[in-house]
């Protein structure tokens, strides 16, 4: 079998490096309660995992009948950022060994992250964990015409 040497390594982020996604929760918790809505971590993952804010903001208005326009999403979507940032700055976030493992591999070959995370929230945990120097490129949500769950990063 004539197999091709690896030459770069692509990490998805939430759910393979990091651990965010309860962090994620908790902030859209908090901005839907006062519209009376509750998510509970079971509904979270079966739902809205995987999609970027502005995807789960919609499938969230969709679920709930909740009337939100544009406006209103790039408001949430900028109020959940500013929530998130306050919760994860300066934090390690990441799986127990992934830190480690980003390390060695990286040593050997380029790395990057494709994810549907907002580049802001990746930046964030990568520098609470100390490794955001060690990645040659991100591409995030808003850096492609379709974000996750599709292909396009």
């Amino acid at each position: 079998m004539n197999r091709e040497p690896v030459q770069a390594i692509v990490f998805d982020f939430d759910g393979v490096l990091a651990d965010s996604e309860p962090l994620h929760l908790r902030v859209y918790q908090e901005l839907l309660a006062p519209a009376g809505v509750t998510i509970t971590n079971e509904q979270y993952c079966a739902r809205y995992l995987g999609f970027d804010d502005e995807g789960a903001f919609q499938q969230m208005a969709a679920d709930y009948n909740l009337m939100l326009g544009d406006e209103e999403i790039e408001m949430l979507i900028a109020e959940k950022a500013r929530r998130f940032e306050k919760l994860a700055g300066g934090r390690d976030v990441l799986y127990p060994t992934a830190a480690a493992c980003v390390r060695r591999l990286t040593s050997r070959w380029p790395a990057g992250i494709a994810s549907g995370a907002l580049r802001a929230d990746i930046e964030i945990m990568l520098e609470g964990a100390g490794i955001a120097d060690l990645f040659r490129f991100i591409v995030a949500a808003g850096d492609t015409d379709a974000s996750k769950p599709a292909p396009d990063p």
